[in-house]
């Protein structure tokens, strides 16, 4: 698809079309219209899109299927036990690795 893409003069950002831009295409809402407006929420811009609004859903839900769940062995405590006190939705936990890659920081944090 890439080669096709760049031999009929298409190009991404000025550069030959690569696997991971057909991939960024496909996930973003903007190639559809739809644009995130921050404080005016979503709305369909005035630009002809390159995607139906129906093929990019087909494609999420293809890109939803083949997707593996991560399997975290640490046993949090308070899993499914603590909410958000903004938005009542349970907590979800979470690991990151200190700067020295030596020790992991464990907390929980709102979805």
């Amino acid at each position: 698809l890439c080669q096709r893409l760049t031999q009929q003069k298409f190009f991404f950002r000025e550069r030959p079309f690569q696997p991971y831009h057909i991939y960024s295409i496909l996930k973003n809402p903007l190639y559809y219209g739809e644009i995130k407006g921050g404080s005016l929420g979503k709305y369909l811009g005035t630009f002809e899109p390159i995607l139906s609004k129906t093929i990019f859903l087909q494609v999420q839900e293809i890109r939803q299927s083949r997707r593996t769940a991560k399997k975290d062995t640490y046993p949090y405590l308070l899993r499914q036990k603590i909410r958000c006190p903004f938005c009542g939705r349970h907590l979800s936990s979470k690991y990151q690795w200190n700067t020295k890659k030596t020790k992991t920081l464990h907390y929980y944090h709102c979805t």
